[in-house]
């Protein structure tokens, strides 16, 4: 027999084999991403968050920065969360940490995945209840991301991490 004859048939075998084996790492990649859309990072517990206003109707909240203590509760990809605001820092001035009455509560709920969240809340002030929202991305230990808030048509930067 020729062997370069043999050389030129095609080996079924082996090319059966190979699709095989592509299908089982395209259904592997398929699960894999499946298994981490519905199982989200956690964040239950408690964390920081800090928001500043880069944009708003009123000069007085120009690059104000307003922290805020919270509990989160997650329940599959969907949290909620309570908390209250421990801190505001007008801009070029420290950091004022607020005590008593002056804490206001904040409701947040929303949905999060591996590496990302949006979620609702309800700044519950002194003199008026405001709503607003916020979307970050997970980047290393902490998420940021910006908000937007209808008490002086506010916008600005968000930061989550844990205390």
């Amino acid at each position: 027999m020729d062997l370069a004859a043999e050389g030129k048939k095609i080996n079924f075998g082996a090319w059966f084999g190979g699709l095989a084996t592509l299908v089982t790492i395209v259904g592997g990649a398929v699960a894999i991403q499946q298994y981490y859309a519905q199982n989200p990072g956690d964040i239950s517990g408690q964390w920081i968050l800090e928001d500043q206003a880069t944009k708003t109707s009123d000069s007085r909240y120009q690059n104000m920065r307003v922290r805020y203590l919270v509990n989160f509760v997650q329940n599959g990809n969907t949290f909620t969360g309570v908390g209250e605001k421990t801190g505001v820092q007008d801009e070029g001035k420290p950091m004022v940490e607020l005590i008593g009455t002056e804490r206001t509560q904040i409701k947040i709920n929303g949905t999060v995945s591996r590496s990302a969240i949006h979620a609702d809340f309800q700044d519950h002030g002194k003199l008026r209840t405001s709503d607003g929202a916020f979307d970050l991305k997970l980047n290393k230990s902490a998420w940021t991301g910006t908000f937007s808030c209808g008490a002086a048509d506010s916008s600005g930067t968000s930061l989550l991490k844990r205390p």
